[in-house]
């Protein structure tokens, strides 16, 4: 019984085999059937679907091709018109741009017209207030210089006045010290004549009794000074040979007094070549020289070198200590050629000490310059306002 179940069970199994085999081939085939049916449908669309496409084109073709044609031709239309339109507008601007030129013409000249009188007379209002204004300044300059002048002169006469107070104070202190130094020389005097009469009686005596054989007589040092008139007491002389009389203190000069005890001055043969001028020569030349400097006496006093290889030290020196030499001194020094380079930079203070003017020709031959140059440089010089002509002098402000 289980021997048929079995075969029957494996009879059921291939006839299922057979079945399921059978319906594979034929769900083969149906697909097959209906990718051919799909392709041949797909095929028929597409040539309808380029159909149509084509159609479409050529409609879309012929309508853009009208759309443009109509385009055009209306652009052509507003071509025109804009080229009617244009012209007439040029034409009516060039009328009104005529007519707007003949106006500004017009207007112009009348303008021009009105401008060149107002200049004329604002010309003219200036040029009187400038004549009004150079009549006032020159009044102005010219009571200012009278004013500066009579400053200068009673300033001079002061300076004047106080230098020779103090030339008189200094001779006053000079004699008082040249009294008292020649007093203290005559009181040495007498005590060293005094002294060497003493020693000569003591020297007078031992000899004499050397030559009688006897004892000296020995005379007290107050008794031999009451003799002989000495005030000082001194020690027994021997019979050693007298000394050499040793020599005198150098007289103390006047600027040792004035300038004080405890400076030292020194000459000029020790100072020369060390420098520049000091102040303790200057001030003893100033003494020995009140009056106006003289630029050859300096170069006597100090040499030629130390004064011209120092030159503005000194001039600030002479300054401080007497004011108002160092212009007359830069003059001096400008006419006598003082400097190897002599430039014509020092026509101003040679201008500052003539104040009733200088002419050309005078600046030419104290300078040596060339007239040219002369001219070029004070017309520079009265630009600036340092300098003014009146007539054929020159005139420093």
């Amino acid at each position: 019984m289980l021997h048929d179940f079995t075969q029957q069970g494996d009879e059921q199994a291939d006839q299922l085999r057979e079945n399921l085999s059978q319906n594979k081939q034929n769900r083969a085939q149906d697909v097959a059937e209906t990718l051919i049916d799909f392709a041949r449908k797909r095929a028929e669309r597409a040539d309808q679907l380029r159909e149509q496409l084509a159609d479409d084109k050529t409609k879309r073709t012929e309508e853009v091709s009208e759309t443009l044609r109509g385009h055009r031709t209306q652009q052509e239309q507003l071509r025109q018109q804009l080229r009617e339109d244009l012209a007439a507008n040029q034409a009516d601007r060039a009328t009104d741009i005529a007519e707007i030129l003949r106006t500004y013409a017009g207007y112009r000249g009348a303008m021009s017209h009105i401008n060149s009188h107002n200049l004329q007379a604002d010309r003219m209002t200036l040029m009187q207030e400038v004549t009004q204004l150079l009549q006032t300044f020159e009044a102005e300059h010219a009571a200012e210089a009278q004013e500066l002048r009579q400053n200068l002169a009673s300033g001079n006469n002061q300076r004047q006045h106080e230098v020779e107070e103090f030339l008189k104070e200094t001779s006053a202190k000079r004699q008082a010290v040249a009294n008292a130094q020649a007093e203290r020389l005559r009181q040495e005097n007498h005590q060293r004549v005094a002294q060497v009469q003493g020693e000569l009686a003591e020297l007078r005596e031992q000899r004499a009794s050397v030559q009688s054989g006897t004892e000296p007589r020995t005379v007290s040092r107050p008794a031999a000074v009451k003799q002989t008139g000495a005030t000082q007491p001194r020690p027994k002389a021997s019979a050693k040979p007298i000394a050499p009389k040793p020599t005198a203190k150098p007289k103390a000069t006047p600027a040792q007094y004035l300038i004080g005890p405890k400076q030292v001055v020194e000459t000029r043969e020790e100072r020369a070549g060390t420098g520049q001028i000091a102040a303790d020569e200057l001030f003893l030349y100033l003494i020995d020289f009140p009056g106006s400097l003289s630029l050859e006496e300096l170069e006597n006093r100090f040499g030629s070198s130390r004064l011209y290889n120092h030159w503005e030290d000194f001039m600030s020196l002479v300054e401080e200590l007497r004011p108002g030499s160092r212009l007359e001194l830069e003059s001096w020094r400008a006419r006598r050629g003082g400097r190897k380079d002599k430039k014509i930079g020092d026509v101003m203070p040679f201008l500052a000490l003539h104040p009733d003017g200088v002419t050309i020709e005078e600046l030419e031959q104290n300078f040596e310059a060339n007239r040219n140059q002369l001219e070029s440089y004070l017309r520079k010089l009265s630009e600036s306002g340092k300098v003014r002509k009146n007539g054929k002098v020159y005139l420093a402000i």
